[in-house]
C-alpha cells in the first residue's frame, strides 16, 4: 500500500517512503484486510493536493495482468491543526506577587 496523489500521480521515492508509517505490506483475507497506519506529512505541504491509499500487487507484472486488482480510497486530505498560545506582549514585571495577604485590608504574611 502507498500513498499518491488525488491524480494517480506518484510521490518522489523517498517523500512517498516517508508518508506512510505502520504495516503497509498487506495480505488480503477473504477480501478484506485490516490496517492500522499513520500518514506523517500534511496536504499543505504537498501544494494543497489531495491524497488517495493505492493497493496494488507488489509485482509489477501480475498488476499489468490484472489491473483490477489494484484498489483506490477515495481522494483525502491531511491537516493539521495546532493549538496557539497566546504569549505575554511584553516582559513581565518582577515584584510582589499579589495575594490576598497582600490585598487592601488583609494582614500581612510572613510567608514568602
Amino acid at each position: 500500500m502507498v500513498l499518491v496523489y488525488e491524480d494517480l500521480s506518484e510521490m518522489a521515492p523517498g517523500v512517498q517512503l516517508a508518508a506512510l508509517t505502520g504495516k503497509t505490506d498487506v495480505t488480503c483475507k477473504d477480501g478484506g484486510a485490516n490496517l492500522r497506519l499513520r500518514i506523517t506529512t500534511v496536504s499543505s505541504a504537498h501544494s494543497k493536493r489531495r491524497f488517495r491509499f493505492k493497493v496494488a500487487p507488489m509485482d509489477v507484472t501480475l498488476a499489468a495482468e490484472r489491473p483490477r486488482l489494484i484498489q483506490l480510497s477515495e481522494a483525502f486530505s491531511v491537516v493539521s491543526h495546532t493549538q496557539t498560545v497566546s504569549k505575554p506582549v511584553g516582559p513581565r514585571a518582577a515584584g510582589p506577587k499579589m495575594g490576598l495577604a497582600n490585598a487592601a485590608g488583609a494582614a500581612p504574611s510572613l510567608a514568602a
